[in-house]
């Protein structure tokens, strides 16, 4: 029997309410995921005043902040995706998929280009993610 990814996303789509605590969790895991994949501000902890710190230098820790997690994470993921590329692995799909899967383009990328740049790097900003 072949899998049914319209049954699947009803099945999403309509979760039970308890569900929603665990999403809150999920969006919390993306957000600080993509601090260090894309460099994002990470907000409460940065935009937070300590107790006793000087205005001044509240602004100033704020104006001087750099992603530095950011190049060793992407270094990481391109090395993941090394990884996938050097493998032994082969697909074996119709001729008209194999074809499209060559032809078409996926924000300007081919397919498996594609999975590097952004399926990959999403997989680890966002593991409870629905790709």
């Amino acid at each position: 029997m072949a899998f049914d990814i319209e049954a699947y996303s009803r099945q999403l789509i309509r979760a039970p309410d308890e569900i929603k605590d665990v999403k809150r969790e999920w969006v919390s895991i993306y957000g600080e995921m993509r601090v260090h994949t894309r460099g994002e501000s990470p907000g409460k902890l940065l935009n937070t005043r300590r107790p006793n710190e000087d205005p001044d230098i509240f602004e100033y820790r704020k104006s001087i902040y750099e992603p530095i997690t950011k190049g060793p994470i992407n270094r990481s993921i391109n090395k993941l995706f090394r990884i996938f590329l050097n493998s032994n692995f082969s697909y074996k799909v119709s001729e008209p998929l194999e074809d499209y899967l060559k032809e078409k383009r996926y924000m300007k990328r081919s397919f498996f280009e594609f999975f590097h740049g952004a399926v990959t790097k999403r997989m680890i900003e966002d593991p409870n993610g629905y790709l």
